[in-house]
């Protein structure tokens, strides 16, 4: 790493010594320091969405190891990955719902509700079936005090229930443990 950083200085920043230096600090557990060289890199190759996708999957790592913040606490890692989820939402052929499905972690982390709630909404209404997204939402609204968004999405989630059993898309049983789920909600 100190050669690659003499190498920086001295010669010039290029990706190939980025992309090394990122590789030997997430070897090492080191992971802002690959943080730092995968920004770097994504700064020399803006465009390449693989650079980002990982770039991505190491900053959800680190917002997961660090837990939740303070609200209103600086959070620039967390920026960062916003940033990058909010690019890979416009990708096509990847699993549609990620990136807001992390954003929402992110923003629950930070004790952004709305922002969650917000996210969530989307996953949903691109994967309609998505019955955990689908009840992070209603879970986010029973946290904002939202008690009769909550009830209606409990409903919502019963209504598609039933259609997925009824498509065969589910079984019964499967079905009815997601009904004990969402019913929880309405309990607590």
């Amino acid at each position: 790493l100190r050669i690659l950083d003499w190498g920086f200085a001295s010669l010039g920043d290029n990706l190939a010594g980025r992309l090394l230096a990122a590789d030997i600090c997430e070897k090492i557990e080191d992971l802002p320091g690959a943080a730092v060289h995968l920004d770097a890199a994504v700064q020399l190759a803006p465009d390449d969405m693989d650079l980002r996708l990982r770039r991505g999957e190491l900053r959800w790592l680190m917002c997961i190891e660090r837990g939740p913040l303070s609200p209103g606490a600086p959070d620039p890692d967390g920026d960062r990955l916003l940033a990058d989820l909010q690019i890979l939402k416009m990708l096509p052929g990847r699993d549609a719902t990620e990136p807001y499905l992390r954003a929402a972690a992110v923003y629950r982390m930070r004790g952004d509700l709305i922002a969650a709630a917000n996210e969530l909404y989307e996953a949903v209404e691109l994967e309609q079936s998505d019955m955990p997204a689908l009840l992070m939402y209603a879970e986010c609204l029973r946290e904002m005090g939202c008690a009769e968004e909550c009830a209606g999405t409990v409903a919502q989630a019963h209504y598609r229930l039933d259609r997925m059993t009824l498509s065969e898309m589910m079984t019964r049983a499967e079905a009815d443990q997601w009904r004990q789920k969402f019913a929880s909600l309405l309990q607590s």
